[in-house]
């Protein structure tokens, strides 16, 4: 009921109140329930407050990826492949994914002048073309191209123990802009009767993918490259924060994140709902 001149009864008021703290009560019990998943998850890595050997957090990316790698050990990754960005291409890295049982892909750039001048001189003329494809999106053309050599024992020496080279050519062309080219070459451990030409065409566009979907819609919608958290363990819980709302946004039905975050901070209500939805 309402009253006479139209404000809400007292009836409709205490309503709302105890409908509020339901919905309290119930977004600090998920809050807590995601505490508890967070501990288990750090005890399970070893990066709990009573474990003194922590991941370096001196802001060395490389070493705190080998430190992960041997946290997680053969028991998780035996058997898998993983893939990285340039920074990680060493000896290092692959040596401690090589210990872990799995399989690593990595891409050579400038960061690696030698190892990456030895992998534009391989004789890629000679190497047929071993996957080619086309496709249009974001507001570009986009042609790719694959090539593969095995790598002798020779070359193995040289080149981080690798099994197979590859050179992947793509091809860009905005709309309304000059068009691009850009090479970049991979060194994988995986063995030629492992990984054929269209697996390391497909474990190149998933790690790309990732980027794509992930990292590069943090930097765009949470401008995270220009944060000024850098020191404790903000960067991490400020990663775990946008990650959830990212992924919330997205099984929310959201194509976009960044109009995503704009509705809710014009309706901050419809965050409490997505909230309750996926509770």
């Amino acid at each position: 009921m309402q009253a006479g001149d139209g404000r809400p009864s007292y009836d409709e008021l205490a309503a709302l109140v105890i409908e509020q703290a339901r919905v309290i009560t119930e977004l600090r019990e998920r809050g807590t329930a995601l505490e508890a998943e967070n501990a288990e998850l750090k005890r399970r890595l070893g990066m709990d407050s009573t474990n003194s050997s922590k991941p370096p957090s001196s802001g060395d990316e490389n070493a705190a990826a080998r430190d992960l790698l041997a946290r997680l050990g053969r028991k998780t990754l035996s058997g898998t492949v993983i893939t990285a960005d340039a920074k990680h291409t060493s000896a290092d890295f692959a040596a401690e994914v090589d210990k872990a049982g799995a399989f690593w892909l990595l891409p050579v750039k400038g960061n690696r002048p030698s190892l990456h001048r030895r992998l534009t001189t391989l004789p890629w003329n000679n190497a047929r073309l071993d996957t080619h494809d086309r496709s249009r999106g974001h507001g570009r053309a986009e042609t790719r191209s694959l090539k593969v050599l095995i790598l002798d024992d020779d070359l193995r020496s040289e080149s981080l123990n690798a099994r197979q080279a590859v050179r992947v050519r793509r091809w860009r062309r905005p709309n309304g802009k000059p068009a691009s080219i850009e090479t970049v070459h991979y060194l994988t451990n995986l063995p030629p009767a492992t990984a054929g030409p269209d697996d390391l065409a497909r474990l190149i566009r998933g790690h790309w993918g990732i980027e794509g979907r992930l990292h590069l819609v943090r930097d765009v919608a949470f401008n995270e490259d220009h944060h000024r958290a850098r020191t404790g363990n903000a960067p991490q819980n400020l990663a775990v924060l946008h990650n959830t709302a990212i992924t919330l946004h997205r099984q929310n039905g959201a194509t976009g994140i960044q109009p995503a975050l704009r509705a809710g901070n014009r309706k901050p209500e419809r965050l409490l709902d997505l909230l309750l939805e996926t509770a």
